[in-house]
């Protein structure tokens, strides 16, 4: 897959994130084998991808996500990202950024790190 594929999948797969439907897409865009490097613990296959995806959803209903920036080479695609939500036990309006670098191979996502700045209030 080109670079412009890679990003594009990337991009739907915010897309889906932003618009409160984070499991419509994931057969379609993710890897059965998927892994996240993740510093909350390694999330690993689809059936994980679908499950903290499900939690996240729940848990902040409000929330958005913005690429500000984006760049790839070859099957790897980073992105700094903004990320809003309510906090559910305070009720405050909170913000971070981070920079997510995937891995795409034969059109789906299959490989995920990320870095989070420190939440702000929005």
């Amino acid at each position: 897959m080109s670079v412009e594929e890679n990003k594009a999948i990337i991009r739907r797969h915010v897309e889906e994130w932003s618009n409160k439907n984070p499991v419509a897409a994931i057969d379609e865009l993710v890897a059965t084998d998927w892994v996240s490097h993740d510093l909350d613990g390694d999330h690993v296959g689809i059936v994980g991808f679908r499950q903290f995806h499900i939690d996240q959803a729940n848990t902040l209903p409000d929330r958005t996500y913005t690429i500000t920036d984006m760049i790839a080479e070859g099957d790897k695609v980073a992105f700094m990202l903004e990320y809003r939500y309510t906090d559910p036990t305070t009720g405050q309006k909170r913000a971070s950024t981070g920079v997510n670098i995937y891995r795409v191979s034969e059109g789906k996502m299959k490989e995920f790190w990320h870095v989070w700045q420190a939440e702000r209030l929005a």
